[in-house]
């Protein structure tokens, strides 16, 4: 058991035999399954985390660039003379 370390966890009694029986299925035993299912678990936060961060990213840049389109759009009318192009 290198690297590994023991720790006590409390489980309704309803959700150990969930446990077992998901063990027995997948032929682990409940340890590996638990290491299996907290892997999976904190894998799917750190996604979930990254995705919005994206999307506050996307956000943010749409913002600069509309006030950079607008800009743009705002300088090509003042130096065409504010005729429509």
């Amino acid at each position: 058991m290198s690297g590994l370390r023991r720790i006590m966890v409390s489980l309704p009694c309803s959700l150990l035999e969930q446990v077992d029986g998901e063990a027995s299925h997948e032929r682990l035993n409940r340890s590996e399954l638990v290491r299996e299912a907290l892997k999976s678990y904190l894998d799917q936060k750190r996604r979930l985390k990254l995705r919005e961060e994206m999307v506050r990213g996307y956000v943010e840049m749409a913002e600069i660039n509309l006030e950079l389109a607008e800009q743009w759009s705002w300088d090509t009318d003042v130096k065409a003379g504010g005729r429509d192009r």
